[in-house]
């Protein structure tokens, strides 16, 4: 992307800031961080995450679970895998709206896939001049150029924030 290596993240930091997150919201019995992806020594992409999730879980229980892949709608547009993934055995896919991205592509496959595939979208009570839409390629974004805001801060956990006030003024 636009921000280069310079806004990777090592994953063992990733899974501490996902475990710090989850204590901030007092979750700590309930939600847990996957180290799985670790472990592999190498790049693994969602897409066999989710599946590799999927089987272990319809191994190990009675009946059978769906597992929703969860992702914006910019994601979407730019990843072909997505719809892809949404068509395997016990998988579903999530997409939330963006602001400024295109929503043609999923209305029309969401339309295919009822069961498979479900667009989050905009409402009466949400409306697009409201919504503070804040991905984490953006707040990597606001750090890297020094334009964060309370606005932005309000909505970032605080040992996120505290990790790249830290990384941006090694």
């Amino acid at each position: 992307g636009k921000l280069g290596e310079s806004a990777w993240i090592d994953g063992k930091i990733r899974v501490e800031l996902c475990e710090k997150a989850i204590k901030e919201e007092e979750q700590t019995d309930f939600i847990v961080v996957s180290r799985g992806e670790l472990d592999y020594g190498h790049f693994v992409d969602f897409d066999s995450v989710s599946m590799k999730l999927s089987e272990y879980l319809n191994k190990k229980l009675e009946q059978p679970i769906t597992v929703v892949y969860v992702c914006g709608l910019d994601h979407f547009n730019k990843c072909s895998y997505v719809e892809q993934l949404a068509k395997e055995k016990n998988m579903a896919c999530a997409i939330i709206y963006r602001l400024g991205s295109n929503d043609e592509k999923i209305k029309s496959i969401e339309r295919k896939l009822p069961e498979k595939m479900y667009y989050l979208t905009l409402t009466d009570e949400i409306q697009s001049d409201k919504l503070i839409d804040l991905s984490s390629t953006e707040i990597r974004n606001l750090f890297a150029t020094s334009t964060t805001d309370e606005q932005y801060e309000k909505t970032i956990y605080k040992c996120v924030l505290e990790f790249y006030k830290n990384k941006h003024s090694q």
